[in-house]
């Protein structure tokens, strides 16, 4: 998807990421590149970035800005995930697209020794929420199937349903079963845009730091298999009827 922004034209990315009970932040992303995704980053041990919305260049000067090296230097330790969204919402407010696309957005996902997992989202206008499921791009849409019900407490033990699909986020789910959930439902978002990039990355933040969890899956062979199951119901379907 091709958006405008200050007068050029940025490809749009698709990321989206959700918090499971104590184990920490699943964040998925569409990417070109073989194993090195153009458009993540991590920034230390247990925090990573995802940017969306802006072309390869910015997107790298926009990593290199968010390696937070002057913050490192002035507070002597390293950023957690709400100081290091605060960070980058203060910049973008301060340099209104000065070197950055109107739609961009960068989703940080992060683990802290005290507060546990964190995920938030920052748009180009400095506009920066928390939540515990969050899209960026076309993946706003995924993040319909990982709706909580409860949001003011996202270690609550209520599930977050996820429509359709007979999958849930659940406080008691496993690493394996979030990772898929975090794969089908970007795959899922990426058929609503023919120009989505080719492979789909999952990481997982948790206590043990950042952990690139799946690699390089190929989102087209998903869906084919996703819409031949679906095809497959709707004969059923009819016959039963």
């Amino acid at each position: 998807m091709m958006v405008g922004g200050c007068g050029r034209q940025y490809r749009m990315g698709t990321s989206l990421g959700f918090i499971f009970n104590d184990e920490g932040v699943m964040v998925s992303l569409d990417h070109s590149n073989i194993l090195s995704p153009e458009n993540s980053r991590v920034l230390n041990s247990h925090l990573l970035a995802v940017v969306c919305g802006v072309d390869k260049f910015q997107c790298q000067g926009l990593i290199h800005f968010l390696q937070l090296k002057r913050f490192q230097l002035e507070e002597g330790r390293r950023a957690s995930a709400a100081e290091a969204s605060k960070w980058l919402a203060d910049h973008l407010t301060c340099n209104p697209c000065s070197d950055y696309a109107l739609s961009v957005e960068v989703l940080i996902a992060g683990w802290d020794n005290e507060s546990g997992p964190a995920l938030y989202h920052v748009h180009a206008q400095g506009r920066m929420c928390s939540r515990p499921a969050i899209g960026s791009g076309i993946a706003a849409h995924g993040c319909a199937y990982l709706s909580p019900r409860d949001s003011s407490d996202f270690r609550s033990p209520r599930f977050l349903s996820k429509r359709g699909s007979g999958k849930s986020v659940r406080y008691n789910m496993s690493v394996t079963e979030a990772i898929e959930l975090a794969r089908d439902a970007l795959c899922r978002a990426a058929l609503l845009v023919p120009e989505s990039r080719k492979f789909c990355s999952v990481f997982h933040v948790g206590s043990d730091g950042v952990k690139h969890v799946l690699v390089d899956y190929d989102i087209g062979e998903w869906q084919k298999k996703y819409l031949r199951e679906e095809a497959d119901e709707r004969v059923k379907s009819y016959i039963y009827y």
